[in-house]
């Protein structure tokens, strides 16, 4: 376990599964609920609509579309959804488009490569026996 801030509250918290602590816990479910429930009911609702008519804050709204709880492709930027944090085209969840998913994968596998094949490299020494030593003298 780590220590973690809560993304709602601010306060240090022992990390095990949620990024938020166990007191913000509850109201993070219920406003995930009334947020799924009026997006159900209202689809291609924007982030300041459905921040004024479930009274959920904007920022919690956006916390829940990065983390990929909450999808709605009718969301773009003007009506406060997201863009790719790498290239910048508009996107409904998460923090990266799938291209760049797929890019940021293939560059930390092939790094993962070469540190691997960088520990495999022997590196030529020699090994002293006390014996040797004594042999020597």
């Amino acid at each position: 376990m780590s220590l973690k801030n809560c993304k709602r509250c601010g306060s240090l918290f022992s990390f095990q599964e949620h990024n938020v602590c166990q007191q913000c816990l509850g109201k993070d479910e219920a406003d995930f609920q009334k947020i799924w429930e009026y997006m159900r009911e209202h689809p291609g609702v924007s982030v300041l609509v459905l921040s004024r008519e479930t009274g959920v804050e904007p920022a919690v709204i956006t916390r829940f579309l990065r983390e990929g709880r909450l999808a709605s492709e009718e969301m773009d930027e003007d009506s406060g959804g997201k863009v790719c944090e790498s290239c910048g085209v508009p996107i409904f969840q998460g923090r990266y488009c799938q291209k760049c998913v797929v890019k940021l994968r293939s560059e930390l596998t092939q790094a993962a490569k070469d540190i691997r094949n960088r520990a495999e490299v022997k590196i030529p020494g020699k090994v002293h026996s006390l014996d040797s030593i004594y042999k020597r003298r």
